[in-house]
């Protein structure tokens, strides 16, 4: 399983650190330096920078790893973080699909993050509604409003999450049936075949044939005359 490159986002470093702590820190048959040989081919940007310098000795995997650690294990930080990523998500305009779902999961992204952090959401749920909400246009937000049907009790995570997954379930199936109207709609029509003419359009011809015929014969003999 691939390692994605650290560069120093806050918001990915809880991630990265636990993925590289799994697959590497505890894995029984790796050495340390070939765990500070990964460790190096992971990082870009300043946290590159930090133990550039660092020769590839298996003495020197421990002082990286707390290097790093020591530099991004800032809660504080890394919850402030999250929230302005939260707070940062676009606002949807077009009502598609890919931004129903980019909200969605964008969101729940940092919820997991947080709660990962220990510093989970319970007691700022009415917030995190309430910005995932304002992410949608009037319309959407209207559609959520009649969700809620009459009920007076403030809407939970799961509530606003489930709604997005219907909604986004909802608009993909009509597209998909639009695009199939829309193909049954604008057919081009094939060019026409020639076909066998029917017996009384054969005998239509052969009279108007004769009838042309007879015009140019009887024209040219007035002219003879």
């Amino acid at each position: 399983m691939p390692i994605p490159t650290f560069d120093g986002d806050y918001t990915t470093w809880p991630s990265f650190r636990d993925l590289f702590t799994t697959l590497i820190i505890r894995n029984p048959t790796m050495m340390d330096l070939e765990r500070l040989h990964h460790l190096k081919g992971c990082l870009a940007g300043y946290p590159e920078m930090l133990i550039r310098n660092m020769p590839l000795e298996a003495t020197n995997f421990v002082a990286a790893w707390t290097a790093l650690q020591d530099l991004h294990n800032n809660k504080r930080i890394l919850v402030q973080h999250q929230l302005n990523h939260l707070e940062a998500l676009p606002v949807i305009r077009n009502r598609s699909v890919e931004e129903l779902k980019a909200l969605r999961f964008k969101t729940w992204d940092a919820v997991t993050t947080l709660a990962v952090l220990r510093h989970p959401v319970d007691r700022s749920t009415d917030w995190l509604v309430r910005q995932t909400v304002n992410r949608l246009d009037e319309q959407i937000r209207m559609e959520w409003q009649v969700s809620l049907g009459t009920s007076t009790e403030p809407a939970s995570l799961d509530t606003i999450k489930n709604f997005l997954d219907a909604r986004s379930l909802a608009v993909e199936a009509a597209s998909l049936h639009t695009g199939i109207e829309v193909r049954q709609h604008t057919r081009v029509p094939r060019s026409p075949s020639r076909c066998t003419r029917c017996p009384l359009e054969e005998r239509s011809v052969r009279h108007v044939t004769s009838i042309r015929n007879y015009i140019i014969f009887t024209a040219a003999h007035v002219t003879d005359k």
